[in-house]
């Protein structure tokens, strides 16, 4: 086991379990990427570099593809997910350097959603926990009088990618040498910036490469604090400040030392090209000591035993109840993360299924789940009602259109696939246009299953059908499209003669996979109870030390001598 822990497997799990954002439907997925990883490499190591004594790979320029999903009172946030090619030799470079950058990330005092590998889980990265912050804030409250808080604005679309090499080599000797690419830091920032055709502002909000990065920049942000403030009298062994990605909060005694505190992560934002929300960024008293006391409510409230229409109708009632006592909070999707198991079993499934549909309109980020939900119970009872869900898809996908909002459109096609529920062209016709591969290869399969009444226009998405395409924001189209023979041209030529993508079409790596079939409710509730094991541990990590010494989850030794990048 321990011989296993090298970066090739790091990469792997990368590859597999960290290139698309876990906004997208599950439908869209990786794991052959990195099961074929040696595959790929050995055949990518035989193209030819533009100049000698350089890699290939420095000169390969991607788009990425960008959706919207919904954010909880906030306006949508935008994702992306980036070119393969790109994503292969980033997630690689990344694996090479993990240990190492790993202890960078060690330097911080104040990081409570440490980049934690994760050999066993969804992810390749443990996704932040939130109970963690909220403990960490608890202890805030207790220990102090003011609360300094500041928010990044826009952190990972803001995030200058020269700022990768300062975070990692430090801003003096960056600058100096930003074009020694044996700075590991600059090979970083090149790879990035390749990956979004060039662009020097900004990190892909999605794959786990970004989270790494972010926390390197995080990181090295916290130490400039940490230096800075420690001269006002601040003491990192006190635990009097935290950082939750890119919120920072500060306990205080006086408004001279927030005000002080204040000052000084604004100056060391400043340092690496960001700037403050300052709509977000305030001083403000200790509040109460249990502020999420809510989410013992909502559990306590669940039923239990046998659950009729009675107790169901009680429980939505409490939950709402919940839902506008705590305005600030998403309690409408922790109760329906919860109520996952009850739902998939309890006999009253019409009244369910109205409550799932109307939790979805008045909340937008209830989606997923409520989907998940649809999907499961009718794989197991098959007494969903197909033609309810179809028309209030053809419904919904109309206003959705009108709003620009794709990534909310990707769920739904996928529900319609899933469910088998059919759904007439006339209500897909203003997408035929956009530019979305992911809309795009949703609409082309569930036409080639039948579910799609009335003719599509595949016309604007096979003009990507090219060597350029496999490069543009549509390379998911122009390759998957290919591979699954669902455009209206039936050609694959420009993905086999590709000297990237045509190994990957050889191998038969997809990264579609059509229905439902990969979901069932055992795997659901399995990964659901891995999560809560992973939080609750993260939770007791920042409790102990601030996750000082926590490092991955399965670990154990690991070989970071073998390197087959540079």
């Amino acid at each position: 086991m321990t011989s296993s822990k090298t970066p090739k497997a790091r990469h792997a799990r990368l590859l597999s379990n960290g290139f698309f954002p876990p906004e997208m439907p599950s439908c869209f997925y990786s794991e052959r990427f990195g099961a074929q990883r040696d595959a790929i490499l050995v055949a990518l190591d035989q193209v030819p570099s533009k100049k000698a004594g350089t890699p290939h790979y420095y000169f390969h320029k991607g788009e990425r593809a960008v959706f919207t999903f919904p954010r909880f009172r906030r306006e949508d946030r935008r994702h992306s997910y980036i070119n393969p090619i790109s994503y292969f030799y980033l997630s690689k470079a990344l694996a090479e350097k993990y240990i190492a950058m790993r202890k960078l990330n060690r330097r911080s005092k104040m990081s409570i959603a440490p980049a934690i590998f994760d050999w066993k889980g969804e992810r390749a990265l443990i996704r932040p926990a939130f109970d963690a912050r909220d403990s960490q804030r608890v202890t805030l409250n207790a220990g102090y009088e003011l609360l300094a808080e500041a928010d990044v604005n826009a952190f990972f679309h803001s995030i200058y990618t020269h700022t990768i090499p300062w975070a990692i080599h430090g801003k003096a000797v960056a600058k100096k040498k930003k074009q020694d690419m044996s700075l590991y830091g600059n090979v970083l920032d090149l790879l990035v910036r390749n990956a979004q055709d060039g662009q020097t502002i900004g990190l892909p909000v999605g794959p786990d490469t970004s989270r790494l990065l972010a926390e390197i920049v995080g990181t090295a942000i916290d130490k400039l604090i940490q230096t800075t403030v420690s001269k006002s009298g601040w003491s990192a062994k006190r635990r009097g400040a935290m950082r939750f990605v890119d919120d920072f909060t500060f306990g205080c005694m006086s408004h001279q030392q927030a005000e002080i505190a204040v000052a000084a992560i604004r100056r060391c934002v400043n340092e690496f090209e960001l700037e403050l929300n300052n709509t977000k960024t305030k001083i403000l008293p200790t509040g109460p000591f249990f502020p999420t006391a809510w989410k013992e409510h909502i559990r306590s409230i669940l039923p239990t035993g046998t659950v009729g229409k009675s107790e169901l109708l009680q429980y939505f009632y409490r939950v709402e109840a919940a839902v506008a006592a705590h305005p600030e909070a998403n309690v409408q999707k922790f109760a329906l993360q919860n109520a996952r198991r009850l739902f998939l079993e309890a006999s009253e499934w019409s009244l369910i299924e109205d409550y799932l549909l109307s939790s979805y309109r008045q909340n937008p980020t209830v989606l997923s789940i409520v989907l998940e939900i649809l999907i499961l119970r009718q794989l197991d009872k098959q007494d969903v009602s197909i033609d309810r869900i179809s028309a209030f898809v053809t419904a919904r996908i109309a206003t959705l259109s009108r709003l620009q909002k794709h990534g909310e459109i990707c769920w739904l096609l996928f529900l319609c696939i899933g469910l088998r529920a059919p759904i007439p062209s006339s209500a897909l016709s203003s997408l035929f246009d956009v530019e979305d591969s992911a809309i795009a290869i949703l609409i082309s399969d569930a036409n080639k299953q039948h579910l799609v009444s009335g003719l599509i226009d595949q016309s604007k998405w096979d003009s990507n059908l090219t060597a350029d395409g496999l490069r543009s924001s549509m390379w998911l189209y122009a390759y998957e499209s290919a591979l699954k023979g669902i455009n209206s041209t039936a050609t694959s030529s420009h993905v086999v003669a590709d000297p990237y993508f045509g190994p990957m079409f050889s191998l038969n790596v997809e990264f579609y996979r059509s229905g439902s079939s990969h979901m069932n409710r055992n795997t659901l509730l399995s990964r659901l109870r891995l999560m809560r094991l992973r939080h609750a541990a993260q939770q007791a990590a920042v409790e102990e030390d601030l996750a000082e010494e926590f490092f991955d989850f399965e670990e154990e030794e690991v070989d970071d001598s073998e390197s087959d990048l540079y």
